[in-house]
């Protein structure tokens, strides 16, 4: 009996990217999955290990300037259409003229530091607002765990010697002259 990642394999081979023909099918295989499911599915069996090629990257590109930053859209249109939107914007972070890929001067990282204190770590607006701009959200927060110190690693505990209490002093009562140590007095008491 083939496996249920086979049987999605054959219906993408069969139907295309139809989730919900695709889902309904593997119903009558024996498995309940939702659209969203199977898409997920196929996403993870056929995550592009590949290098994206010039033609996909100059593809990627002019769906750029024609969609902005509508990933899912622009992988639909994608040469190939093997690449989630989640790819191309990956991709996207990568190959965008406009970053800035050098070193970070000593003004963008006082800058992140400004902008991590106003709007904690929101990437994206700190990215946007950066000094200079031309940074990706991903280069921001690398940036940030970099200027981070580093944890300490973990060295063995000392064990210190406990100091030394002092030797409680006796408890020293005043006993009226004439009167002797009775049961009312414990054997730490002295009588002064």
């Amino acid at each position: 009996m083939p496996s249920e990642d086979e049987i999605l394999t054959n219906l993408i081979e069969t139907f295309g990217k139809k989730w919900t023909i695709i889902s309904s099918s593997l119903a009558e295989h024996g498995w309940q999955r939702n659209e969203r499911q199977c898409q997920n599915r196929w996403r993870t069996l056929s995550k592009n290990n590949k290098p994206w090629t010039s033609v996909e990257d100059n593809s990627l590109s002019m769906l750029v300037e024609k969609w902005g930053t509508k990933w899912q859209k622009i992988a639909t249109e994608l040469e190939g259409n093997d690449r989630s939107g989640d790819e191309c914007s990956d991709r996207w972070k990568a190959i965008d003229p406009k970053l800035n890929k050098g070193a970070f001067s000593e003004e963008e990282d006082a800058s992140l530091r400004d902008l991590v204190q106003r709007f904690g770590r929101q990437w994206k607006i700190i990215a946007e607002q950066l000094v200079g701009r031309g940074r990706s959200d991903n280069q921001c927060k690398g940036r940030w765990r970099t200027m981070q110190p580093s944890p300490k690693l973990k060295q063995p505990k000392l064990t210190l010697p406990q100091p030394q209490l002092p030797v409680p002093l006796p408890k020293l009562t005043l006993i009226p002259p004439g009167v002797t140590r009775d049961k009312d007095y414990d054997q730490n008491t002295i009588v002064v």
